[in-house]
């Protein structure tokens, strides 16, 4: 219970900024091209949004459940480069098919639908990386 309400917690303080970088991303390369405006709203997601956002929730995830900064920081360091990864494989299809296809006063909409199911997997790498960090601090101490 306490994972899900961090995880709601970490999901609401994020949803109104999110409506904004949407509308932020509507307003820019709105000049370009169709697919040449496509092409850099998917880019400015994926390079700006994805990093800021997965280190927002793996700092939170470790402050909330009691960590300190330090710990946090060390947590960030520690998943976000998997997530980084494995977020190029799952984002920029995602925001494509939403630029391309949906109108955009429900681009905030799809995304926060498949977030649902990516912040399930950013708590799997979070809980990971606790432990392989509550695992390195025990054999410093051993």
């Amino acid at each position: 219970m306490p994972r899900t309400i961090r995880a709601l917690t970490i999901g609401g303080f994020a949803a109104i900024p999110s409506f904004h970088w949407f509308n932020l991303l509507a307003r820019s390369f709105a000049s370009l091209p169709r697919w040449s405006g496509l092409a850099a709203r998917v880019a400015t997601h994926q390079v700006v949004f994805a990093p800021v956002f997965n280190t927002y929730f793996f700092f939170s995830q470790a402050v909330l459940s009691g960590a300190t900064v330090a710990e946090g920081i060390e947590r960030v360091r520690t998943a976000l480069y998997t997530s980084l990864v494995n977020s190029v494989r799952v984002w920029p299809p995602i925001m494509f098919i939403n630029f391309a296809f949906v109108p955009r006063e429900l681009w905030s909409v799809m995304p926060g639908f498949v977030a649902v199911g990516w912040q399930c997997y950013l708590s799997f790498l979070n809980q990971r990386a606790a432990r392989l960090l509550e695992d390195r601090k025990q054999e410093v101490q051993a």
